[in-house]
């Protein structure tokens, strides 16, 4: 038993893949665990306090730390690698923040993960705008990265969802033959207002242009 290894599971199958992927090599890492705990434990906060986006927010990060930990493994930058190479993203940072709170865990990575001749700040950056703009919401107290997902656009009425019995993508409304079929990345914005609604989008670095959005409804 490791004290310092606090990640959970939720199968074999998904432990021994990220085993494989980055955990065997940070799971004694005393750095790279206090970093994610501090993480979890804002994380932890900000869903007690029923702020899904602040929990977006950090999980963003927290997938990122990961994404980190795999490309230090493999020694290659981790934009080129073919798991974020065909996505973008954008995010937007307070100057301030971006000088302190981000720069202070970037450095706090570097450290634990000794990648500084690798991977720069400003890489990181883009994979935190990466993996927040191409997240899925599941539920309340969880996102997810879905390569072949991410190739959708997202629009606020989206005509395609996840069938809830096989997890493949459906049709969820009939569509006009040369539509664009476009998926929700968070759902549970559906029902806020227009002004609200591209307000979070916006955080993500989405300024959606679905008819709902157009519409300002």
């Amino acid at each position: 038993t490791n004290d310092l290894c606090h990640e959970e599971y939720c199968s074999r199958g998904c432990r021994e893949s990220a085993r494989g992927a980055y955990h065997a090599k940070v799971c004694e890492n005393g750095e790279f665990a206090g970093i994610e705990l501090d993480l979890y434990n804002k994380m932890q906060g900000a869903k007690e306090a029923g702020n899904i986006s602040e929990f977006n927010s950090i999980a963003a990060v927290l997938l990122a730390g990961r994404v980190l930990a795999i490309a230090a493994g493999r020694h290659v930058v981790a934009s080129a690698m073919p798991e974020l190479r065909t996505l973008g993203g954008r995010i937007e940072f307070e100057p301030k923040t971006m000088a302190t709170d981000t720069y202070d865990l970037y450095s706090r990575y570097e450290r634990a993960l000794k990648f500084s001749t690798t991977i720069s700040f400003e890489e990181f950056v883009g994979i935190i705008a990466r993996i927040n703009a191409n997240s899925f919401q599941e539920g309340t107290d969880k996102i997810s990265v879905y390569l072949p997902r991410s190739l959708f656009n997202h629009s606020c009425d989206g005509n395609i969802a996840e069938c809830a019995v096989t997890g493949n993508l459906i049709t969820s409304k009939r569509v006009a033959k040369g539509s664009q079929l476009c998926l929700n990345y968070y759902p549970h914005l559906r029902s806020l207002p227009y002004e609200k609604r591209s307000k979070e989008l916006a955080r993500r670095g989405f300024y959606c242009q679905c008819d709902k959005c157009r519409a300002k409804i």
